[in-house]
């Protein structure tokens, strides 16, 4: 409901229950070495963070136009044909994700 991490690329909340519209959750572990943590307000994505514990790219897909900082300065991000945002990390690291 509220991260699916598979074929290399993470999904922030692909099924939200609509009694859920407001809200937040911490620790949980996505593939590719990711701890994730995240809150949504009116269903929608407020901010993610991204602790990367392998130092692998984190591949989020989105509909919507994100951007992703860190220690307060922008990421460098490719994007691709699939509604796909992929950024280098480095182990250890935290990445913000906010909506555009």
């Amino acid at each position: 409901m509220l991260l699916q991490s598979q074929s290399g690329e993470i999904k922030l909340l692909p099924a939200l229950p609509k009694i859920w519209p407001s809200g937040s959750v911490k620790g949980l572990r996505a593939r590719g070495g990711f701890e994730v943590a995240m809150k949504w307000a009116d269903g929608q994505l407020a901010e993610a963070q991204f602790t990367s514990l392998a130092g692998r790219p984190l591949a989020i897909r989105s509909k919507d136009a994100l951007n992703v900082s860190s220690d307060g300065g922008a990421v460098k991000l490719e994007k691709d044909d699939q509604q796909r945002i992929v950024a280098a990390t480095a182990k250890g690291k935290t990445y913000v994700v906010k909506p555009a």
